[in-house]
């Protein structure tokens, strides 16, 4: 099922994100950060979840590639 690959990608993208922060990798985590945000826009511009949530998950990727900095 497409909708299940799609939120499957979005898990995977999030758990990227969350190695390269405490790897400390600044570069790959503001990668994977920009990967999840682009996958999540296009997951909430289909309806696949709602604006909202797209919104808090791109806002923690943030917060965790800003922890990862400091």
């Amino acid at each position: 099922d497409r909708n299940r690959a799609v939120k499957s990608r979005i898990r995977t993208l999030r758990k990227k994100v969350l190695s390269a922060v405490t790897s400390g990798d600044k570069a790959a985590a503001a990668t994977a950060v920009s990967e999840l945000s682009s996958a999540v826009d296009k997951a909430a511009k289909t309806n696949l979840i709602h604006g909202n949530k797209a919104a808090n998950i791109k806002s923690k990727a943030a917060k965790a590639l800003a922890t990862a900095g400091a």
